[in-house]
């Protein structure tokens, strides 16, 4: 109701009803705190994190066009620049092919 400059005491003067319309817009919009509160996995990757990504694919950048440099004015052949680490970035690792079956986890965790 901020947007609309209507305190939360005075809603009952434009309706209930209208309130819940103005809700619901809000709802859609990317910048309000209604969506924020609903998708805080999208509405956390904002500001410096955001920040902190763009300067992690400069980076990258910067490294690939130095091996492309470096593999047109030289005769060796650079290795390829390895990805810059982001600690938010969560890399899935997996271990083994297939499930334990639970029958078999207890002696197979405890080495029994």
């Amino acid at each position: 109701m901020r947007t609309l400059g209507i305190p939360l005491d005075r809603c009952h003067l434009i309706g209930w009803g209208n309130v819940a319309d103005v809700a619901r817009c809000l709802q859609q919009d990317a910048g309000s705190w209604t969506w924020r509160a609903e998708h805080l996995e999208e509405s956390n990757f904002s500001g410096p994190l955001q920040a902190n990504a763009l300067l992690a694919d400069l980076y990258d950048l910067v490294a690939q066009f130095a091996v492309a440099y470096a593999a047109a004015h030289s005769k060796s052949r650079p290795k390829k620049p390895k990805r810059y680490p982001r600690p938010w970035a969560k890399d899935v690792q997996r271990i083994g092919r297939d499930p334990i079956p639970i029958k078999d986890f207890d002696s197979w965790y405890y080495g029994g």
